[in-house]
Formats: structure tokens, C-alpha cells, sequence
């Protein structure tokens, strides 16, 4: 078993208003466990602290973690990653509260990379991912910047930082590789079949 990362603040976004989804999207359950419970196991795998940054505490409560509101509310993503930011001693690294396939590997490989950058972010399937990538403390002063511009898109944030393009991942389905997000209710449809025939694979391998 790999050792925790205790340099490195893992954050889970959940701050999202989950309109196209219609209801919270961490609390979907597939075979009765929740994406939030899926996403937290594979967390604690790799992260000694981990923080929930949500404007709906009171959902989270149960899982016993620091949970954080945006400073400013309704200021999108980069407010999300900039109040981990500004209550983490440390560098970050953050995911949605809606990837269901989030994967322990891809995320260490993430954070290595983030040695001597102000940022990595993973590039899959020729698009970038900046809500599955690593942040340094050193981004703060900028991010704050922008958001005082009302400059709130990750892509021109990171094209102003000294910035760790990962690439060179491979999956067996690229459809629900670990990048894989549920915005809607018919991406939950997809994951919920996969996950189902993957499980029925599993306990019937010959068939």
C-alpha cells in the first residue's frame, strides 16, 4: 500500500448548484453507495487531510471532514479552489464531488507532478481537466486577482501559471475514464448501466 500524502491537501468541490442534474449529485446512489462515498474512499487512500469546500454544509456533516463555504458565493470553480486555497497550508489538489471513477493512481501521478509548478493539470483525450488537477499556494495571489476582474475561468488562470501539462494516460473505456463527470441525469444513467453490467461481469467472469 502506498503512504498518504501529508504535504498535499486533497479538496472535494461540492459547491456546484447541480441545475442541469436536478438534485445533488454527490448523493446519487448506485448500488446503494453515493458518488461522495466513492470519491472519499479513494481520498483517504491518498491524502492524510481532506476538506469539502460546499455553500450546503449541512449535507456533508456526516462525514466528519472540514467542510468550507466560499468566501464568495456563486463565483463558480476557481472561487471553489481559491478558498481551499486560502484555509489549506498546503498545495492542493482538488476533484468534482461528481467523478464517480476517480482513480488513486492518476491522482498521485497528478500531484507528483506538481514539483516545481504553480499547477498540473491532466490532459486526456485531447481536453484539459482542470477540476482533477494539482494547485500550489503560490497560485493564490493570481487566482485572487482574477477574481477581483471577474476573470473566473480556469483556462485563462492557468494559461498565466507555470503550469505541469499531464498527459500519457491510457484507459480501458475512455468514456468513463477517471476524467468522467456526471453533469446531467442522463450521465448518471451511463455510469449507473457500466457500473451494473461491470458488477455482473465480475461475479459471473465466464459469462
Amino acid at each position: 500500500m502506498n503512504a498518504q500524502i501529508n504535504n498535499t491537501t486533497g479538496v472535494i468541490l461540492a459547491g456546484g448548484r447541480n441545475s442541469r442534474f436536478g438534485s445533488d449529485k454527490a448523493l446519487a446512489k448506485i448500488n446503494g453507495i453515493r458518488t461522495i462515498d466513492r470519491i472519499i474512499l479513494v481520498m483517504k487512500n491518498v491524502f492524510t487531510e481532506i476538506i469539502i469546500i460546499t455553500n450546503n454544509q449541512k449535507l456533508y456533516k456526516e462525514f466528519k471532514l472540514k467542510l468550507f463555504s466560499d468566501i464568495v458565493i456563486g463565483e463558480g470553480p476557481l472561487m471553489g479552489i481559491y478558498t481551499a486555497l486560502h484555509y489549506s497550508s498546503k498545495d492542493i489538489f482538488v476533484t468534482g464531488c461528481d467523478m464517480p471513477f476517480l482513480n488513486e493512481s492518476v491522482i498521485r501521478k497528478i500531484v507528483r507532478g506538481l514539483e516545481g509548478f504553480d499547477a498540473a493539470v491532466p490532459k486526456c483525450s485531447e481536453k484539459m481537466h482542470y477540476l482533477q488537477a494539482a494547485y500550489s499556494l503560490r497560485c493564490f495571489n493570481l487566482i485572487k486577482k482574477n477574481l477581483d476582474m471577474g476573470i473566473l475561468g480556469l483556462k485563462d488562470l492557468v494559461e498565466d501559471l507555470n503550469c505541469n501539462i499531464i498527459e500519457g494516460f491510457k484507459f480501458e473505456a475512455d468514456l468513463f475514464s477517471p476524467f468522467f463527470n456526471m453533469n446531467t441525469t442522463d450521465d448518471f444513467a451511463l455510469v449507473k448501466d457500466y457500473l451494473n453490467q461491470s458488477a455482473n461481469r465480475a461475479k459471473n467472469p465466464g459469462k
